[in-house]
């Protein structure tokens, strides 16, 4: 794609400045991760509730993966918000469903 491209420039191309355009163009036009975010409700009227609550969301987390870690935030007692960076969006959507 750079040859026919370069080739109706009027200086002529190096290799290497060939190469540093190809992976300057490979890399602005990779797919961006989207972030998809999902609320929820925690509560446990429990004598152990709050280690309950605890325990739930941190086993939460165990979930994700390196290429999209799944994080567990608190907004307001008993709302909190799970998040989660990642390509393909139907397989973050069934992640955090999941969690």
């Amino acid at each position: 794609m750079c040859a026919t491209v370069c080739a109706d420039l009027e200086t002529p191309v190096t290799a290497e400045m060939r190469e540093v355009l190809t992976t300057y163009i490979k890399k602005t036009m990779a797919r961006q991760p989207i972030k998809i975010r999902c609320d929820v409700e925690v509560t446990c009227y429990t004598y152990e509730g709050i280690d309950a609550v605890r325990s739930s969301l941190m086993s939460g987390q165990i979930h994700g993966t390196p290429e999209a870690p799944i994080k567990i935030k608190l907004i307001a007692p008993p709302k909190y918000v799970m998040t989660t960076m990642i390509l393909d969006k139907d397989a973050g959507v069934a992640m955090l469903n999941k969690v």
